[in-house]
């Protein structure tokens, strides 16, 4: 049986931005979705000690599977998690800075910025800003 991720990564194609389906939960991002997609940035709805799963996590930073920088932000990564799979490999892996994910994308698609914003406020300022290129 072929995953819908797969029957749709052809139609998809490459992309500078995805969203982690299912919230990364260990069932998606299969293999041909994220070497198809190949994105830059990683963002994940994180809510359950389980995002992301194990697996998720290995394919969506897997050489392998696609070669490049990425960057991965998550909106909170829980404490249950970060024991699981480790702190020193999150930190790797995940930009530091947690709260509201926010893309802009400036001059007609040329390069897009990913602020990371507050959440823990009601003044929501921005905590980090990155300028991206697109390709």
């Amino acid at each position: 049986m072929i995953s819908m991720e797969a029957q749709a990564a052809p139609v998809v194609g490459s992309v500078d931005v995805a969203t982690l389906n299912h919230h990364g939960n260990r069932d998606s991002q299969s293999p041909v979705w994220v070497s198809t997609l190949k994105p830059t940035v990683w963002i994940e709805q994180v809510w359950s000690s389980d995002h992301p799963g194990q697996d998720v996590l290995n394919r969506i930073t897997s050489q392998k599977l696609y070669a490049g920088k990425r960057d991965l932000y998550a909106l909170t990564i829980l404490e249950a998690t970060v024991n699981y799979i480790g702190e020193e490999t999150i930190e790797k892996k995940y930009q530091p800075e947690k709260g509201h994910i926010m893309v802009r994308v400036y001059d007609g698609g040329k390069h897009y910025k990913v602020m990371v914003l507050n959440d823990s406020s009601e003044d929501i300022r921005v905590r980090s800003v990155k300028t991206y290129e697109s390709k």
